[in-house]
């Protein structure tokens, strides 16, 4: 999917919307594999950060050792230590965020 994410930044800024991509690996990682990959989007690290276990990306082991976890507002089987997710934030007038939906 990332692929994707540089041909709609002109777009999303054009709406006074900023895209950034977080993943729980170190930023020196991200950022080889981004130069690499010749990405030019917003992505960040959360390592050693619970971000990703906040919006219930990531799972501890003793959240699997109970078979089922909770991903995408549901408790279910989930095959991995960690999912997919898109969250959206929106920021008021005063500069307060809000959390608005997730998927």
């Amino acid at each position: 999917m990332a692929d994707h994410f540089d041909g709609s930044l002109l777009h999303l800024a054009n709406r006074d919307i900023t895209l950034a991509v977080v993943s729980r690996a170190p930023l020196a990682e991200i950022d080889a594999f981004k130069k690499r990959m010749g990405w030019k989007f917003q992505w960040v690290s959360s390592y050693g950060s619970d971000f990703n276990f906040d919006y219930h990306v990531s799972f501890t082991p003793e959240e699997k050792s109970r078979g089922e976890v909770y991903y995408n507002y549901v408790m279910d089987k989930f095959p991995r230590e960690e999912g997919p997710g898109f969250s959206v934030f929106a920021k008021d007038a005063a500069g307060e965020i809000f959390h608005t939906y997730s998927t």
